[in-house]
C-alpha cells in the first residue's frame, strides 16, 4: 500500500488529515498512533473506502483505490480496530 499526500477536509473545514504519506509493505503491520482528534479513524475509514480522500493517492496492490476490487482482494487485507 502507498499513501501520498493524502488529506481529509470535511464540508465544515475541519481538516482531519494533512497531508500525510507512508507505505506499507507486504506482510508488514501499521499502527497510528495519535492523540483524540488526529486524524486517525479518518485515515483508516479512506483506506477501507468508507470515506473518500479530499486530495492525494492511494494505492492498494498496485492499483488505485478507486479501482481496488474488495469481492476479489479484500481476503489479503485486515483491519483490526
Amino acid at each position: 500500500m502507498k499513501v501520498k499526500k493524502l488529506c481529509k477536509t470535511y464540508p465544515n473545514g475541519f481538516a482531519a488529515v494533512n497531508n500525510i504519506t507512508f507505505g506499507i509493505k507486504e506482510n508488514q503491520v501499521l499502527g497510528l498512533l495519535g492523540p483524540n482528534g488526529a486524524g486517525k479513524s479518518t485515515t483508516f475509514n479512506i483506506l477501507t473506502m468508507d470515506f473518500p480522500a479530499s486530495q492525494g493517492d492511494v494505492q492498494i496492490m498496485n492499483q488505485d483505490i478507486s479501482r481496488f476490487n474488495t469481492q476479489q482482494n479484500g481476503n489479503k487485507m485486515g483491519l483490526c480496530a
